[in-house]
């Protein structure tokens, strides 16, 4: 406890009377370049506030309540935040991994990268003009002249060229018009539907009837994703007949022809799954013959489009592939593309988890020189792994600046995602507040809402004002993309109103966790319980979802009880991420309710955590990463006071066996959850100060911070306690 003193004492802790986002902070060096922001727009449409400080008494007397208000803050930060694989969601995929010409110069957009020639090689002038047509119309003029003698080759160009222009269409309507998504796209669906009636496409489609028995395998994947994605259904006659072709050639397929039929089988549900299992011998021969960066390219999309098929041993031989191609050289700093695509496999497969850390750190570190020469999409993906991992700590200013950088150039044309490389390290909140407040009045506000949603969270803001206009246009859009489906599919309501709900049971501020929207609740309870009477509730991890939201912001004495009965009887087939959605449901209605909780609530309440408890001891069984065992963790803090359990010590000895999988982002976590239980488990701490020690050159401050503060918490000095507190104070340095 002395050691843990003198290094507070040795970093001069600083405690403020007035603090608005840390009650404890270490003072180092600020962020120097915020001032940057001062070139954007801003609206003051919001922005009349005042901001409600708190005055902190001694801080010996408050030392456990501040901990614990930063506690809930940093423990739920990877879920809300959408960076935990329990918590992805895919619409925050699409924007982190948008296309990069969005962000180009409009003189660079240029129709020539984004051709594909199916016969680079080829005299045949009919190609050849094909293959350079700029407009639709070109292409039907030549498919007019050539109706009677059209060839294979020249009829899958001109399908290809078609989709390639309409592609250039999309890109240039996503660059000039912000709000997409609701004006241009509907135009752009219509414009599609014309092309297809076009008695020129069914000629086409006729042709290729007759003469796609001649196509090779890159043009078969082309045809078939490209027609797919202009409209056609696997039913109709020509979808059938290509798909046989594909699976007579599945053993000779090359990786770029399967990469892009990978892409096509995904969006085949059952069907492209049996599909793709036909592929698996082709797929493992191609990760044992691959050589070079390029291969690996297109290995690495057939691996993440095929991930349902794609079992441990296939993911094994893949890393092996990357470990080996990294020692060679084969993939080095030139290879940016390559390198993020790797790095998306495997922070989102479903056979990956973060025991891969090592790979991705090596990964991240190839790239550190080469960050001002990426785009905008690839440094907001780069940041997004980098908050996963939290390492390697060289890279955290480099992408500071790079996307300060942007932020000067392009102002309010980039993603709200960009903002995100800067805003939990920055100290201007009123700044960010005023950037939010732009983006809420904004006309793509639902489509970037999770990534607003994020910077929101950062500012820490006790702006109640700002705080309602934002979830009062977030329950307003989705209302609105709601009347503009005109046939919902099955799950498809809940989904849109997950990203609302979901979101809103983890937003933490400035306010002390007293921060409610009650006409949002009342709305979203009463849509929620409606769906929880339907079809929808019959998959276990909607209903747990639901029933979350309901249990914790119902304001009647009781739930219903159905709700009750439908999660009983679901128990056993809930994952890991239901039971951490459940359990944090439970733990705000304790919060609110505590002081009218009547005996009927209260059992319905006890028999839920008995039910989340056996389910816990299931997956206790079987769990096999620091991970999945994190979250077994935080759902058990959320849902109990007392952790002096038999199961609670279950869990936290099971953590013994997995140190081996600690990296920067879990010994943080998992430090937090040891000071918050006050569990003392000194094998643990010690397994968690040594990783800091030998890989202080690569851990962040986000990671010291909370394990120095959990040391004096406990009162315990670690085994290397020297060696420890040398390396924390140079990365705190540092």
């Amino acid at each position: 406890q002395m050691q843990c003193t003198k290094f507070f004492q040795s970093q001069r802790l600083v405690y403020t009377k007035n603090c608005r986002f840390q009650n404890i902070i270490y003072k180092r060096k600020a962020f120097q370049r915020t001032n940057r922001f001062s070139s954007v727009g801003t609206s003051h449409f919001i922005y009349g506030r005042n901001v409600q400080s708190f005055v902190l008494p001694q801080i010996n007397k408050t030392q456990q309540k501040l901990f614990l208000r930063n506690y809930r803050g940093l423990v739920n930060d990877d879920e809300d935040s959408g960076i935990s694989k329990y918590y992805d969601t895919d619409d925050e995929r699409i924007l982190l991994f948008s296309t990069e010409n969005q962000y180009k110069d409009k003189n660079d957009l240029n129709l020539d990268e984004l051709r594909v020639i199916l016969y680079p090689n080829s005299d045949e002038p009919v190609l050849k003009s094909l293959s350079q047509c700029n407009s639709v119309q070109e292409v039907f003029d030549i498919i007019k002249e050539e109706e009677k003698t059209l060839t294979s080759e020249q009829a899958s160009q001109a399908i290809v060229t078609i989709w390639d222009l309409h592609k250039t269409y999309e890109r240039f309507g996503m660059k000039h018009w912000q709000s997409f998504d609701k004006y241009l796209q509907p135009e752009m669906k219509k414009f599609l539907e014309q092309i297809r009636n076009h008695r020129s496409f069914q000629v086409l489609l006729q042709r290729m009837q007759v003469t796609c028995f001649e196509l090779n395998d890159m043009a078969l994947s082309c045809i078939l994703l490209y027609l797919f994605r202009m409209g056609l259904r696997k039913e109709d006659i020509l979808m059938q007949k290509l798909t046989d072709l594909v699976l007579d050639k599945a053993d000779t397929f090359s990786t770029i022809a399967l990469s892009r039929l990978s892409v096509y089988l995904k969006e085949q549900g059952l069907h492209g799954c049996y599909i793709q299992s036909k592929f698996l011998p082709n797929v493992l021969n191609q990760i044992e013959n691959c050589k070079n960066a390029e291969e690996l390219k297109f290995l690495t999309i057939c691996m993440s489009n095929m991930s349902f098929v794609t079992s441990q041993n296939v993911v094994y031989k893949y890393k092996r592939l990357v470990g080996q191609l990294i020692n060679t050289g084969a993939i080095n700093e030139s290879e940016i593309t390559v390198i993020m695509k790797i790095l998306k496999f495997l922070t989102f497969s479903d056979n990956s988890d973060f025991s891969d850390y090592k790979i991705c750190r090596e990964l991240m570190l190839k790239l550190k020189d080469v960050i001002p020469t990426m785009t905008v999409p690839q440094v907001i993906a780069l940041n997004y792994y980098f908050r996963i991992h939290f390492e390697p700590s060289i890279i955290q200013k480099k992408l500071e600046n790079q996307a300060l950088i942007f932020i000067e150039e392009y102002h309010m044309a980039l993603p709200a995602a960009l903002l995100l490389c800067i805003s939990p390290y920055s100290t201007k909140f009123d700044r960010f507040e005023e950037i939010i407040a732009e983006r809420i009045d904004d006309d793509s506000f639902y489509s970037s809402f999770p990534m607003i949603f994020a910077l929101l969270r950062n500012t820490k803001t006790s702006n109640i004002r700002l705080c309602n206009v934002f979830w009062g246009k977030a329950s307003l859009s989705v209302d609105i993309e709601l009347k503009e489906k005109d046939n919902l599919k099955f799950g498809e309501e809940e989904l849109l109103l997950s990203k609302i709900y979901k979101r809103y049971m983890y937003f933490n501020n400035n306010l002390g966790g007293t921060y409610r929207n009650k006409h949002l609740e009342m709305k979203m309870i009463e849509r929620l319980l409606e769906l929880i009477r339907g079809h929808t509730s019959i998959i276990p991890s909607v209903l747990a979802r639901m029933a979350a939201f309901v249990i914790a912001y119902d304001r009647e004495n009781n739930l219903p009880q159905y709700v009750i009965e439908r999660i009983l009887s679901c128990k056993d087939q809930l994952k890991i991420s239901d039971i951490s959605f459940l359990s944090r449901g439970i733990q705000i209605a304790m919060s609110l309710q505590s002081n009218r909780i009547s005996k009927t609530f209260m059992h319905q309440i006890s028999t839920i955590v008995h039910a989340l408890d056996q389910s816990t001891e299931e997956h206790l069984q079987l769990v096999d990463n620091l991970v999945a065992l994190k979250h077994l963790t935080r759902g058990y803090c959320s849902r109990h006071q007392l952790f002096n359990t038999f199961l609670f010590d279950r869990i936290m000895n099971k953590h013994l066996q997995m140190t081996d999988q600690l990296n920067s982002r879990l010994s943080r976590d998992i430090m937090l959850n040891l000071t918050h239980t006050k569990y003392f488990c000194p094998e643990l701490i010690d397994a968690i100060t040594n990783y800091i020690v030998s890989n202080k050159d690569y851990v962040t401050v986000q990671t010291v911070e909370p394990v120095v503060s959990g040391l004096f918490q406990l009162g315990y000095t670690p085994h290397k306690a020297q060696e420890f507190f040398d390396a924390s104070v140079s990365i705190l340095e540092r």
